[in-house]
Protein backbone atom coordinates (compact mmCIF):
# COMPACT_ATOMS: atom_id res chain seq x y z
CA UNK A 1 0.00 0.00 0.00
CA UNK A 2 1.02 3.46 -0.84
CA UNK A 3 1.64 6.25 1.80
CA UNK A 4 -0.17 9.40 1.31
CA UNK A 5 0.30 12.24 3.16
CA UNK A 6 -1.70 15.18 4.45
CA UNK A 7 0.21 18.19 5.42
CA UNK A 8 -2.26 21.24 7.26
CA UNK A 9 -0.51 23.90 8.28
CA UNK A 10 -1.97 26.46 10.99
CA UNK A 11 -4.59 24.17 11.54
CA UNK A 12 -5.74 26.73 14.18
CA UNK A 13 -7.32 28.83 11.31
CA UNK A 14 -9.91 25.99 10.65
CA UNK A 15 -11.28 26.45 14.23
CA UNK A 16 -13.88 28.20 12.97
CA UNK A 17 -14.69 26.13 10.27
CA UNK A 18 -17.17 23.14 11.85
CA UNK A 19 -17.40 21.22 9.17
CA UNK A 20 -14.06 20.92 8.23
CA UNK A 21 -13.03 19.73 12.38
CA UNK A 22 -15.66 17.81 12.24
CA UNK A 23 -14.36 15.91 8.73
CA UNK A 24 -10.17 15.96 9.92
CA UNK A 25 -11.72 14.23 13.21
CA UNK A 26 -12.90 11.70 10.90
CA UNK A 27 -9.71 11.08 9.26
CA UNK A 28 -7.31 11.25 11.76
CA UNK A 29 -9.54 8.28 13.24
CA UNK A 30 -9.02 6.66 10.69
CA UNK A 31 -6.34 7.63 8.40
CA UNK A 32 -3.71 5.40 9.47
CA UNK A 33 -5.60 2.01 8.89
CA UNK A 34 -5.74 2.75 4.76
CA UNK A 35 -1.81 4.53 4.44
CA UNK A 36 -2.74 8.13 5.37
CA UNK A 37 -0.43 10.08 7.64
CA UNK A 38 -1.58 13.74 8.96
CA UNK A 39 0.75 16.09 9.83
CA UNK A 40 -0.61 19.10 11.70
CA UNK A 41 1.05 22.37 12.49
CA UNK A 42 0.12 25.49 14.45
CA UNK A 43 1.74 28.93 15.87
CA UNK A 44 -0.80 28.89 18.59
CA UNK A 45 -2.19 25.94 20.38
CA UNK A 46 -5.19 25.67 22.22
CA UNK A 47 -7.63 22.81 24.01
CA UNK A 48 -10.44 23.54 21.12
CA UNK A 49 -7.78 23.31 18.04
CA UNK A 50 -6.24 20.31 19.29
CA UNK A 51 -9.12 18.60 21.17
CA UNK A 52 -8.94 15.14 22.63
CA UNK A 53 -10.57 13.28 19.57
CA UNK A 54 -7.61 14.47 17.21
CA UNK A 55 -4.83 14.23 20.29
CA UNK A 56 -6.01 10.53 20.36
CA UNK A 57 -5.34 9.63 17.15
CA UNK A 58 -1.85 11.23 16.77
CA UNK A 59 0.32 9.57 17.40
CA UNK A 60 4.01 11.23 17.68
CA UNK A 61 4.08 15.30 17.84
CA UNK A 62 7.17 17.60 17.98
CA UNK A 63 6.78 20.48 20.32
CA UNK A 64 8.90 23.52 19.93
CA UNK A 65 9.50 26.37 22.44
CA UNK A 66 6.10 27.49 23.60
CA UNK A 67 5.06 30.98 25.23
CA UNK A 68 3.96 29.30 28.36
CA UNK A 69 3.68 26.13 30.52
CA UNK A 70 -0.27 25.80 29.48
CA UNK A 71 0.79 25.33 25.85
CA UNK A 72 3.25 22.88 26.43
CA UNK A 73 0.92 20.98 28.05
CA UNK A 74 -1.86 21.59 25.47
CA UNK A 75 0.55 19.97 22.74
CA UNK A 76 2.65 16.77 25.40
CA UNK A 77 0.77 17.05 28.27
CA UNK A 78 3.29 18.44 30.51
CA UNK A 79 5.32 21.19 31.35
CA UNK A 80 8.90 21.76 29.22
CA UNK A 81 8.60 23.36 26.09
CA UNK A 82 8.71 26.62 27.49
CA UNK A 83 12.03 26.44 28.62
CA UNK A 84 13.69 25.06 25.71
CA UNK A 85 16.20 27.36 24.06
CA UNK A 86 14.04 27.87 20.83
CA UNK A 87 15.44 28.64 17.09
CA UNK A 88 14.91 24.79 16.53
CA UNK A 89 15.33 23.42 20.04
CA UNK A 90 12.67 20.45 20.81
CA UNK A 91 11.10 17.81 21.95
CA UNK A 92 9.56 14.71 20.07
CA UNK A 93 6.97 12.42 21.79
CA UNK A 94 6.06 8.76 20.57
CA UNK A 95 6.64 6.08 22.97
CA UNK A 96 9.10 8.19 24.70
CA UNK A 97 10.52 12.10 24.80
CA UNK A 98 13.27 12.79 22.80
CA UNK A 99 15.04 16.14 23.28
CA UNK A 100 16.49 17.46 19.77
CA UNK A 101 18.10 20.26 17.85
CA UNK A 102 16.85 20.99 14.28
CA UNK A 103 18.12 23.01 11.50
CA UNK A 104 17.00 26.20 11.83
CA UNK A 105 17.58 28.93 8.45
CA UNK A 106 16.64 33.01 8.85
CA UNK A 107 13.43 33.41 6.69
CA UNK A 108 15.76 35.69 4.42
CA UNK A 109 17.92 32.24 3.52
CA UNK A 110 15.58 30.18 3.31
CA UNK A 111 14.06 32.58 0.42
CA UNK A 112 17.21 32.53 -1.26
CA UNK A 113 17.12 28.73 -1.44
CA UNK A 114 13.82 28.82 -2.98
CA UNK A 115 13.94 32.11 -5.10
CA UNK A 116 15.01 30.30 -8.20
CA UNK A 117 11.55 29.01 -8.00
CA UNK A 118 9.88 32.08 -8.14
CA UNK A 119 7.37 32.89 -11.05
CA UNK A 120 7.51 36.22 -13.27
CA UNK A 121 4.00 37.32 -13.22
CA UNK A 122 4.37 40.04 -16.01
CA UNK A 123 1.15 40.84 -18.28
CA UNK A 124 3.11 39.45 -20.91
CA UNK A 125 3.37 36.11 -19.77
CA UNK A 126 -0.33 35.66 -18.85
CA UNK A 127 -2.22 33.09 -20.99
CA UNK A 128 -4.88 34.84 -22.95
CA UNK A 129 -8.35 33.58 -22.11
CA UNK A 130 -9.71 32.02 -25.01
CA UNK A 131 -12.01 29.28 -23.10
CA UNK A 132 -10.05 26.61 -24.63
CA UNK A 133 -7.70 24.29 -22.69
CA UNK A 134 -4.07 24.26 -23.71
CA UNK A 135 -3.19 21.55 -26.25
CA UNK A 136 -0.76 19.83 -24.00
CA UNK A 137 -3.43 20.35 -21.13
CA UNK A 138 -3.76 16.32 -19.04
CA UNK A 139 -5.05 14.97 -16.12
CA UNK A 140 -2.69 12.98 -13.93
CA UNK A 141 -2.13 11.47 -10.04
CA UNK A 142 0.62 13.28 -8.33
CA UNK A 143 2.75 10.43 -9.10
CA UNK A 144 3.39 11.87 -13.00
CA UNK A 145 0.85 9.48 -14.66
Amino acid sequence: MKYKIIIIDEFADLQNEKDSIQILETLAAKARACGIHLIISTQRPDAKVLNGRIKANVPSVIGLKTMNEINSRIIIDHSGLEELKGMGHGIYKFDKEIEFQSMNISSGTARDLIKHTYINKKEENKPKNTGELPKDFTIGDFNGN
